[in-house]
């Protein structure tokens, strides 16, 4: 059952990345318009869950619920602003940090135990992530413009989003560890509508959600992208009640990216290079050295 909900978490995570992939290569496609369809497909998900499973309101549930919606949408919109300003490979890389919050939560407030095969491959996981990032020549935006040089607003910008991402990790460890397998499908509904109010008012304030058919592409990409977004956050929720943070959030970061590059390769046509090819050895080798703690 571990490996149907890391398969599931992971196919999750690289669906919704492949549909925000399909949604910036629309000409319609908004980062506003797109995140609020997004947040409330998923929403609309777990609302019907939330009665089909007869879950029951529980107000520490709720505040958990929408800490994870805030952090989710803090760490959508800034990230998206910080791509749009930074290099593109240099940026991805900075957001994985975020794993070490939520390592640090579970070393520091949840004593999980590590091991020196843990820190060594730990460190071998950024290695691979710097590797499978790692491209020659100048990087571009998805508008196609070539990035300018690093700035004291993205750095800020990129720091909003390593918070915001490290945060979700934790508020998901946090709830389940205080009552595990219990109000999942509560949390996820109370998550998935902050996220989705929080949108709704930047799309009104900057008038993203005028109705028209020129906007049915996107807009459904936003849905397919949501529905499994909420679904791998949903079976990770699961995970957390059954891994330590040290070692559920680096396996999935890493499996996420390798099962990201293949879907590029399949998918879309893309081509690995002698260093991603590196990082996919380092990956599997990282992986294995947390798992084994010797």
């Amino acid at each position: 059952m571990l490996a149907f909900y890391y398969a599931v978490a992971v196919i999750g995570q690289v669906t919704q990345a492949s549909f925000m992939k399909l949604n910036n290569k629309t000409p319609e496609g908004d980062v506003v318009r797109f995140s609020f369809f997004k947040a409330f497909f998923a929403f609309l998900l777990f609302f019907l869950l939330f009665f089909v499973t007869r879950d029951t309101f529980h107000l520490p549930t709720m505040l958990y619920g929408i800490l994870f919606g805030v952090c989710i949408a803090c760490s959508s919109f800034f990230g998206y602003r910080a791509l749009g300003i930074g290099p593109l490979s240099l940026t991805y890389m900075l957001f994985n940090f975020c794993i070490v919050i939520s390592c640090l939560y579970g070393v520091i407030l949840q004593h999980n135990t590590v091991t020196l095969s843990w820190y060594l491959g730990f460190a071998l996981m950024f290695a691979s992530m710097a590797l499978l990032n790692f491209k020659f020549g100048k990087k571009k935006d998805v508008q196609g413009e070539q990035k300018g040089a690093l700035s004291l607003k993205w750095a800020i910008l990129v720091a909003i989003t390593i918070l915001g991402d490290g945060f979700c990790q934790i508020s998901q460890t946090a709830h389940q560890s205080a009552y595990p397998e219990l109000h999942q499908v509560g949390f996820m509904m109370w998550a998935m509508l902050t996220w989705s109010v929080i949108f709704l008012a930047i799309a009104l304030f900057t008038g993203k959600l005028r109705m028209s058919r020129r906007y049915l592409r996107s807009d459904l990409y936003a849905a397919g992208s949501g529905l499994s977004n909420s679904l791998a956050n949903f079976f990770i929720l699961k995970l957390a009640a059954m891994s330590a943070a040290t070692l559920l959030f680096p396996t999935l970061s890493v499996v996420t990216m390798l099962a990201a590059l293949l879907a590029g390769i399949i998918f879309f046509r893309e081509k690995l290079s002698l260093t991603q090819i590196a990082g996919f050895l380092l990956g599997a080798g990282s992986i294995f050295l947390m798992k084994v703690q010797f």
